[in-house]
């Protein structure tokens, strides 16, 4: 049985609670919906620019709502203004009113505005967490494009390098034009010269190109297909 003041004070806040909670859990559910666009690469737009957008809006609705706290600590912190707001009691008690006013009769005063103040923090704070937890999720779904993107990065740097070392063993094989120009005589003369040479300088190129990707591949250059297998194994445990 709270006097009408009191009661007053409860509706508007809890009005500005609703209002907040209603806007909170409006752009929770649009910033899930984007993040799942993304991931799904449901979106045609930039993913980075989308991420850039949603973390924005949260960081305005967590300033309004760290506003909202703020103003309700400042009350709370001061317990003069808390017994204040207890008018009905300034006109049937002035007299404990009369300054200065005695601690106790600040704390008497002051205990349900501080019950009313409180359980609407307690609410703000909430709203706080669930606003942090957002942030997270945005943090990690960008992290999550940053990796993929960085894995199409090293398949296409692996395809260059594939390509690049194939092409160098195939560049050997181009001698085959110059030695064959030359007016020299090659102990492979005949009929079927040409086709032996060209055959022996392709297995040559192919030789020296697999050559070439077996040192890549063991000093760490190249990824080998069984520390792949390990690495995947070693996730699928730990997921697991």
């Amino acid at each position: 049985k709270l006097p009408f003041e009191l009661q007053s004070a409860e509706a508007i806040l809890h009005t500005v609670c609703n209002i907040l909670k209603n806007d909170t859990e409006e752009l929770e559910a649009a910033c899930r919906k984007y993040m799942e666009g993304i991931l799904h690469s449901s979106h045609d737009v930039d993913p980075f620019m989308i991420l850039r957008s949603v973390k924005d809006a949260v960081q305005l609705m967590t300033n309004r709502v760290n506003g909202y706290v703020k103003s309700l600590n400042r009350t709370l912190e001061d317990d003069e203004d808390m017994a204040l707001m207890n008018l009905s009691r300034l006109l049937t008690a002035p007299e404990r009113f009369i300054q200065p006013v005695p601690q106790h009769v600040l704390d008497e005063e002051s205990d349900e505005p501080e019950i009313i103040l409180e359980a609407s923090l307690q609410n703000a704070l909430n709203l706080l967490s669930s606003l942090n937890i957002l942030s997270g999720q945005i943090n990690n779904a960008k992290d999550l494009i940053d990796q993929q993107q960085d894995a199409i990065r090293n398949r296409l740097l692996f395809a260059n390098m594939t390509i690049s070392v194939f092409t160098l063993g195939t560049a050997l094989a181009t001698g085959v034009g110059s030695f064959m120009g030359m007016n020299v005589p090659l102990p492979l003369d005949g009929p079927v010269a040409f086709r032996n040479i060209v055959l022996g300088s392709g297995l040559g190129a192919l030789l020296m190109s697999g050559v070439i990707m077996l040192g890549l591949m063991y000093s760490g250059t190249l990824p080998r297909s069984h520390y792949r297998r390990k690495t995947v194994a070693k996730l699928q445990f730990l997921s697991s």
